[in-house]
């Protein structure tokens, strides 16, 4: 098992119910949460920070959460991707960026392993498409 902690953040319950089984299939431990909001609940109450959080494009706090995350020092260290499901694959872009990039639910998982997994701990092919 991967066990890898994720947030999943979207206010549309069918989504969210489908990225959170799709992840934990995977082997991945899943926080989910309706709301910016809400997640940032959790996260204070936490006992352990997630290693990434999915944020919905049509959560309509998503922009909000990201400066609130990364003026906290410890929270500042979570990967956080925002996400929309197209069909069976998802849009995944990085706050900032205008790349956006679509990933089959397997491609997906393996962009959570890279970004979660320390390089160090990486086959070398993965610690090479890292760096590029």
């Amino acid at each position: 098992m991967k066990r890898a902690y994720l947030m999943v953040v979207d206010h549309d319950v069918p989504a969210r119910e489908r990225l959170t089984r799709l992840l934990r299939a995977s082997g991945y431990v899943v926080c989910p949460a309706s709301s910016a909001e809400q997640a940032l609940e959790l996260l204070r109450a936490a006992g352990r920070l997630p290693d990434m959080i999915f944020v919905s494009a049509a959560v309509p706090e998503a922009t909000a959460l990201y400066p609130t995350l990364i003026r906290s020092a410890s929270l500042s260290k979570i990967a956080y991707l925002i996400i929309a499901a197209r069909g069976q694959d998802f849009a995944v872009f990085r706050p900032g960026s205008t790349t956006e990039r679509i990933f089959d639910p397997r491609s997906l998982t393996q962009l959570i392993d890279r970004i979660v997994i320390p390089p160090r701990f990486a086959p070398v092919s993965e610690r090479r498409a890292l760096r590029a």
